[in-house]
């Protein structure tokens, strides 16, 4: 959330603030020798009234307007960054912050408003000074501290960013800041001292439902169970009429042998929900937890949810037997027949002929083309089809599943982009790009299809239309993660238009955080620009996250290098050559390295 009002009611209070400075302003214009001031107030007034009616273009124009009478106002500008940046154009915002600051130098809220904006924009180097310019001016400010704080755990600074906590935890004394700390301690693996956060935010605020919900998991995960149920309980406690934590604290019962408590606590949270279910009608998707079931008794509901917990933890014994149960007094329902068939294949662990896997098969070929589960029982049929021992001929069969299946439902694009991945893991790359290029023409406002249609352009060496498909990917849905990240990198290699890359690539890093591809993908960046200082951190942080990837111990092992740190270079090559690294040329490039320090 920004350092400034994004809501209409909030707004209210600061216009009546201003209301009061203007009148007092306007009441010694004369004196002060500001012609405008008494002007100012009408059009900031206008602006008042046009933002409560909902029109904010009209708003703008009039506290712009205010704003740049005589030698400009501040206030005024502020105001406009904060209406600019709620309709969603930060760049306009940030212009007219700055702008408010030439006016203000000093103020503190129109620094921490241009900080959270040029980080917003990117500008992580300029949010940093101005955060810390405004804890020059008020070096206990929580607001700057906080925004401080999480700018440098984005950027994997986690020694600065447990400094910046722990000085917001001594100057607010409040429950939130040792929540913050919580967070950053699970991330470097210091679970204990978590725990001690969590506690001590709990001690300050008992009624704090996520720091429970925190604490539950992190005990769960430290093998403290009387801990976690403790936790879990409060939490329900603390929202009784909450189905989540009610869910949670059933599945932490099955995992832990208590069947019989967990069928009475089930029991109660579908009460919860029928009685929610009554209130706003049910679920809107077809395919949710209670798809198939309307109408069915307790008993069956009950035994649905037994099974899809024992799914989620891997019991599938347990889970198949649930789901029989359902099937023998609902023999129709759709759900229960999918559910029942994806535990039959994991018991069937692989085994191409077995009674599991039949019986599996057949349930699914069960479910027609109007069911709810069609499509999710294809894509798992096309998996069970891959139990062949000739990989071939198993992505054949798999390849075979999917066809008849998007011939029944043309309206999928998930079949035919599953389609195209087969073709690729059939090599046959040309027939995939055809696929794909009859599905972009179908569904035009799919960027899923042009993302892949972009990889798909560079596996064939493509390079400037897998840029194109990528770009276009991205303006579908400027939130595409995978999308962003692919460009980005694509130009890091090529070293072209650096600073876009970044941008895209501390986007997609925002949109999925903690990825040890995109991560790496910033990280090179920052090594192309000349700034192994930057890049090694992040580095350190990816190869764990994505599970020594030889590309990114690779990488790691040239920033080293830049550094002049060539034995810990060495050794990062090495283990690169030590992972399942498939690539001749990445192979050979490693080894010419890797002779080059020790030759």
């Amino acid at each position: 959330m920004p350092p400034f009002a994004h809501s209409r009611p909030r707004r209210l209070w600061a216009a009546w603030a201003a209301v009061i400075l203007c009148l007092g302003a306007a009441g010694s214009a004369r004196a002060a020798g500001d012609a405008f001031m008494a002007e100012r107030y009408y059009y900031f007034m206008r602006s008042f009234y046009q933002e409560l009616s909902g029109d904010d273009a009209s708003a703008l124009k009039s506290l712009l307007k205010g704003a740049d009478l005589g030698r400009g106002y501040w206030y005024l500008k502020k105001e406009a960054a904060r209406l600019a940046s709620r309709s969603g154009d930060n760049q306009a915002a940030l212009k007219y912050a700055r702008e408010a600051l030439a006016l203000k130098p000093g103020d503190i809220s129109v620094l921490l408003l241009a900080a959270w904006l040029g980080e917003a924009e990117g500008d992580q180097e300029t949010a940093e000074r101005e955060y810390l310019k405004v804890l020059e001016l008020d070096k206990n400010n929580g607001e700057a501290l906080y925004l401080l704080g999480k700018l440098y755990l984005k950027q994997r600074r986690f020694k600065e960013t447990e400094k910046v906590f722990r000085r917001l935890a001594a100057a607010d004394p409040g429950a939130e800041p040792h929540f913050h700390l919580s967070h950053l301690y699970q991330i470097l693996g210091r679970n204990k001292e978590a725990v001690a956060a969590l506690t001590t935010a709990l001690r300050k605020d008992p009624d704090f439902p996520e720091a429970w919900e925190e604490l539950a998991r992190l005990q769960e995960k430290s093998g403290r169970p009387k801990a976690a149920e403790r936790a879990w309980r409060r939490l329900i406690e603390l929202r009784p009429l909450a189905v989540p934590p009610k869910n949670e604290l059933a599945r932490f019962l099955l995992k832990s042998g208590r069947k019989k408590e967990a069928e009475q606590l089930l029991t109660e949270t579908l009460r919860d929900e029928s009685r929610l279910r009554r209130d706003v009608g049910p679920p809107a998707e077809e395919d949710g937890p209670e798809a198939g079931l309307d109408g069915a008794d307790d008993a069956s509901r009950l035994k649905m949810r037994l099974g899809l917990l024992y799914l989620n933890q891997g019991l599938h014994r347990e889970a198949a037997g649930e789901f029989e149960a359902v099937l023998k007094s609902r023999p129709q329902n759709v759900q229960a027949r999918y559910f029942l068939a994806s535990a039959l294949l994991e018991k069937a662990e692989g085994r191409d002929k077995s009674p599991d896997r039949e019986r599996a098969v057949k349930l699914l070929e069960d479910i027609g083309p109007d069911a709810p589960f069609y499509i999710k029982a294809r894509l798992l049929l096309s998996d069970a089809a891959r139990g062949a021992r000739d990989e071939r001929e198993a992505w054949e069969r798999s390849l075979a599943v999917l066809e008849t299946a998007a011939l029944a439902r043309p309206d999928s694009v998930h079949l035919r982009l599953v389609q195209a991945l087969v073709l690729e893991r059939l090599e046959e790359k040309e027939k995939a790009y055809a696929l794909l290029r009859r599905a972009a023409a179908d569904f035009p406002r799919e960027a899923e299809i042009s993302f892949r249609l972009g990889v798909l352009e560079d596996h064939l060496g493509r390079k400037p239309a897998a840029i194109e498909a990528m770009r276009q990917a991205i303006a579908l849905n400027p939130r595409h993660a995978d999308a962003l990240n692919y460009l980005a990198y694509t130009w890091a290699e090529r070293r072209e238009n650096l600073d876009e890359a970044l941008t895209m690539a501390e986007k997609a890093d925002a949109l999925k955080p903690n990825q040890g591809y995109i991560i790496d993908t910033l990280a090179w960046i920052h090594h192309q620009m000349g700034r192994p200082q930057k890049a090694l951190p992040l580095l350190r942080w990816a190869v764990p996250l994505s599970n020594r990837d030889p590309v990114v111990l690779d990488h790691l092992g040239d920033v080293l290098m830049k550094l002049n740190r060539k034995k810990e270079a060495l050794e990062a090559y090495r283990q690169a050559l030590k992972s399942d690294l498939t690539d001749r040329e990445a192979i050979k490039s490693i080894h010419e390295k890797i002779k080059e320090i020790a030759p």
